[in-house]
């Protein structure tokens, strides 16, 4: 099983743990890209609807593609009564429509999808006047002594320290004209179970195995309570990356 295929295996858990995005990322693409009822909105790698839940109240089609079966069914039921909302089981990288998108949308999910396939892809199905944005999660660890002081944990049990991601952009700028970035922090706080079921859901996280992963979260368990007093503050910046292909 490849790592961006573990999400589907702790659905429920995803939806109910992970967190959602700031409403201002609507506000930073309604600066470039006027959206009406007649426009069509690509959602690529949906998920269980996280960042779904930013369009819903648009009234565009928008097509919602995950690879995960048990993700798209939760996305589906929870927004069943959305009649403009489509959910289907599918790669981006092989994805086809007759279909010409005013905006291609992916959050949390383009660094899982195959290049040059994807870039490609996404070419190909925006009109010329569409508009690509990547939404992406920056951990801001700088002066938290918690993240620093777990690294020691993590490089036990992970063989090395988690690789620190990049502010810089992700967007391929050889084949799309990049119009704006914007960032929006936020800080969420965490008993230690909620931090715990979080972390559950990352994708290197749900494919530990026994008995390293009991070990791992004990580790971290202790760490927590013994030192953060059952709590751990988690800031992350949302990265909004809007361009045009070239």
């Amino acid at each position: 099983m490849e790592l961006r295929e573990t999400f589907n295996t702790i659905a429920g858990q995803y939806e109910k743990f992970r967190p959602g995005y700031n409403g201002e990322i609507l506000d930073a693409i309604f600066k470039y890209k006027r959206l009406d009822g007649s426009c069509n909105i690509l959602e690529i790698g949906c998920g269980t609807g996280k960042a779904t839940e930013l369009l819903a109240g648009l009234s565009c089609r928008i097509i919602c593609l995950d690879i995960g079966e048990n993700m798209i069914k939760i996305a589906a039921e929870k927004f069943k009564s959305h009649k403009n909302i489509e959910f289907t089981k599918a790669e981006f990288e092989n994805f086809q429509s007759d279909i010409k998108y005013d905006m291609i949308i992916t959050a949390s999910a383009y660094h899982w999808i195959k290049q040059p396939q994807g870039d490609e892809n996404v070419k190909k199905l925006l009109r010329p006047d569409g508009i690509f944005v990547i939404v992406r999660k920056f951990q801001d660890d700088e002066g938290n002594d918690f993240f620093i002081e777990s690294r020691r944990i993590y490089k036990k049990y992970f063989n090395e320290e988690k690789p620190k991601k990049s502010r810089d952009f992700v967007m391929n700028t050889e084949k799309f004209e990049m119009l704006g970035k914007c960032e929006y922090p936020r800080e969420i706080e965490y008993e230690t179970d909620e931090y715990l079921r979080l972390i559950f859901t990352y994708s290197d996280h749900i494919a530990m195995k026994e008995p390293e992963k009991t070990m791992f979260y004990e580790e971290l368990r202790s760490l927590i309570n013994s030192k953060y007093a059952g709590r751990v503050r988690k800031r992350f910046i949302n990265i909004v990356e809007i361009g045009r292909p070239l």
